[in-house]
């Protein structure tokens, strides 16, 4: 036998005091050396009083080997699909062996002995040691989502589906606090003090201490260092939620264990206190390199972004402290999602059974967009509903085609669409029907109204202003179980039929192949929410003649390709008129007879995707320009001509001018209260003339005469910067387009007294 492979016997015997066989879990004793390195490990017979005879390797005979009595270490059994536990094991992979600090963390019970040929280690272990390791069930809730900005200036909180929740148990605050060296124990004492907004405490004597060892630092040995007071640390807003009242009745807690020069004192205290520093320890990123985390559980979410599963924690101990990662399949790779950082984001002393809000902020995450319940009316059962462009609802949309919406900088109204517009429609759950006279599929058209009202020249969506609409679905193959699920593209249309481009609604089932598994996801994971997919600014004419009002319709085919009449007997188009008390259910109507045309569904919507224009010109005197050195020469009473251009061809704008003096800030009508608006204009470019006092010309040229006393407010020679914002109202249904704003090159101008 090879030399390294000779092993040497070695028993370890333990008592565990007052212990009885049914109360424990099992039991396994680990052997390490002094490394770390794990050696053997065995089971210990259920009892009060166990052996273990392990098997070590004959070359560590003489030294110190660490021996380590406690549960079974407990496996990550991710309650994840095959494939996904696969791909997350690539980012982040559990040791298939326990490690030395994952057995002490869990509460093992350690003895160190020398390695001799036919050694004993008696091991006896009290019930305050052994209790901990009595664990007991918490369950784990919560849900991980993305909020999303709608078009009235609210959010709407979506479910993350199909992601991966990684649940990690954090380090106790006394842990951390007992590892601390010394130098840094101080250093936590004097931040935390500040913290709470008290005055200096006498700096500590000083004192040369060494970093923190190869063993505590992962390898990074440290020299010797003074103990250099510190800068106060600068507060996080996560210390807002303590309130002042608070803050002065846990200094007055405090005080006297900070003023202590003894580290084992301090030590001592700080542990005890440990529960009420938490709050704190988000605003000392130099501490957060203590932290350690062990993954202890992976689970997915569902459709709702919802996720629920069951850990093990000691009886005795307290609650867990968790902290949450969340990962998703985006492209056939993991994508992290969240992962705020452990010291701020840790739920510490987490309540079993609470449900915890993840956010993420990440774009790329997806989401499930849930199906909104609809109200049908009365009597209607197999129905059509035209529901909205993008996210605005067809009773947001007014007759002339234009809608109102609110974002971070207010409202806009009467705003026009533009870009790629996404149309929704929705249907019972009885369509699509495989059968003659039955809906089957449907045709989106659009018709441009000219001055003469044209009514005949109907156009399909259709290449090349039209996408093609899909549906994904998922396709697990059944040979390979552990590889990823691929999500094929299904489409809809628009697809050739009696010579024109319907669309399909989407089949009960995908396609089906032997030995695969396909499926429609539950939800709308992919966010396929669209029946219809135009690109306005390709319309016909190019985008200064395309612009303007138009007339959509929807129609409804069977699976010949026949068209359908709306009727109780085939189906019905219903309308949203709002929604319930709830906010969620669709409240509807049936659509009405000045609605259907040619048993069409219509209804209008304006397009324009032209561009705003932004421009400001020379300041002057009685004609007299800034010119390139922008000096202008005046003398008392004599008034300034400010003028710009701020355009939108069809008025679809808002505006905003501003002229800032020195570092004075914005001129405004509290400067000139005899002269309003001084160098200040905002208004909708459909506002009529004058806006503020600014005259507008045909071509959009807005001019003012503004008294040079008023503008100067007090300089005898003053400079002044203009500005002008044009921002267009149009939006796609979701937000702003603001890609056809325009903003002008600043301007720039000084007055100074004319010599005689």
């Amino acid at each position: 036998m090879n030399e390294k492979e000779t092993k040497v016997a070695f028993t370890v015997k333990v008592r565990l005091e007052q212990a009885q066989k049914k109360e424990l879990p099992e039991l396994m004793l680990y052997a390490f050396d002094a490394t770390g390195r794990l050696l053997d490990t065995k089971p210990l017979p259920k009892g009060e009083r166990g052996e273990v005879k392990l098997d070590l390797p004959s070359e560590l005979t003489g030294t110190t080997l660490r021996m380590v009595l406690g549960p079974r270490q407990p496996e990550d059994e991710a309650q994840v699909p095959t494939w996904m536990d696969k791909l997350i094991r690539r980012g982040e992979v559990q040791k298939e062996t326990p490690s030395l600090p994952s057995v002490v963390r869990r509460g093992g019970y350690e003895k160190r002995a020398r390695l001799t040929e036919g050694g004993v280690l008696d091991m006896v272990v009290s019930p305050s040691n052994w209790k901990i390791w009595l664990l007991c069930p918490c369950v784990v809730r919560g849900r991980l989502v993305k909020r999303v900005p709608l078009p009235d200036g609210t959010t709407k909180e979506l479910g993350v589906c199909h992601a991966c929740i990684k649940i990690y148990e954090v380090d106790k605050i006394p842990k951390i606090i007992l590892r601390l060296p010394e130098a840094d124990l101080f250093r936590l004492r004097d931040d935390l003090w500040r913290l709470i907004r008290k005055p200096p405490l006498p700096d500590p004597p000083e004192i040369f201490l060494p970093r923190p060892s190869a063993a505590t630092m992962g390898g990074l040995v440290g020299v010797a260092t003074p103990v250099i007071p510190l800068p106060p640390p600068e507060p996080r807003s996560v210390l807002k939620a303590v309130s002042q009242p608070m803050q002065d009745q846990l200094g007055t807690e405090l005080e006297p264990m900070f003023r202590t020069a003894s580290a084992s004192q301090l030590r001592s205290a700080l542990i005890a206190k440990a529960e009420l520093l938490t709050v704190y320890i988000c605003a000392l990123p130099w501490l957060w390199y203590w932290f350690h985390t062990d993954l202890i559980k992976c689970v997915c979410t569902d459709e709702q972004g919802r996720f629920e599963t069951t850990i093990w924690y000691p009886c005795a101990g307290d609650k867990p402290d968790l902290y949450f990662k969340a990962v998703q399949c985006i492209g056939g790779s993991l994508h992290t999602l969240y992962d705020p950082g452990v010291a701020c984001h840790t739920f510490w002393d987490y309540v079993c059974g609470t449900e915890v809000v993840l956010e993420t902020k990440d774009p790329a995450a997806i989401t499930c967009v849930p199906s909104d319940p609809v109200d049908p009316p009365p009597g209607v059962t197999l129905w059509v509903m035209p529901y909205a462009v993008g996210n605005v609802r067809l009773d947001d949309i007014k007759s002339s085609g234009l809608t109102d919406f609110t974002d971070g900088n207010g409202t806009w109204v009467n705003a026009p669409f533009g870009n790629t517009l996404g149309f929704r429609h929705g249907y019972s759950s009885g369509i699509p029907y495989n059968v003659a006279g039955k809906p089957a599929y449907y045709r989106w058209l659009y018709n441009k109204l000219d001055d003469v009202g044209d009514e005949t020249d109907w156009r399909e969506f259709a290449a090349p202003v039209a996408e093609t609409v899909v549906r994904h679905y998922v396709d697990y193959d059944l040979a390979q179980p552990a590889q990823p699920p691929t999500f094929p593209a299904y489409p809809l249309g628009p697809q050739e039929k009696n010579g024109m481009n319907l669309y399909e609604f989407k089949p009960h089932q995908p396609p089906q192949i032997p030995n695969h598994q396909r499926e429609w996801p539950v939800d709308d994971w992919f966010a396929d929410i669209y029946s219809g997919i135009l690109q306005s600014a390709s319309l016909p004419g190019g985008v200064v003649n395309a612009a303007g009002k138009y007339k959509i319709k929807l129609e409804i085919y069977d699976k010949d390709g026949n068209r359908i009449s709306p009727a109780p007997g085939t189906f019905e188009f219903i309308v949203p008129t709002g929604l319930a008390a709830d906010g969620v259910t669709v409240l509807t109507r049936k659509a009405f007879a000045s609605e259907i045309q040619n048993d069409g569904f219509i209804f209008y919507l304006h397009v324009d995707n032209n561009a705003c224009e932004a421009e400001i010109y020379e300041a002057a005197i009685n004609s007299v320009s800034a010119g390139p050195c922008g000096f202008i020469a005046y003398a008392p009473g004599d008034d300034v001509n400010l003028s710009f251009k701020a355009k939108h061809r069809n008025g679809f704008g808002r505006f905003k001018f501003t002229v800032v003096r020195g570092s004075s800030g914005y001129v405004t009508p509290a400067c000139a209260p005899a002269n309003p608006g001084v160098a200040w204009a905002s208004a909708p470019l459909v506002t009529a003339s004058p806006v503020n006092g600014f005259n507008r010309d045909a071509s959009s040229v807005f001019s003012k005469d503004v008294d040079e006393a008023a503008i100067r407010g007090g300089c005898p020679k003053a400079a002044f910067g203009e500005n002008l914002y044009v921002a267009a109202t149009a939006t796609n249904g979701w937000v702003r387009l603001s890609g056809l704003d325009a903003s002008a090159l600043p301007m720039a101008f000084a007055l100074e007294p004319k010599i005689p």
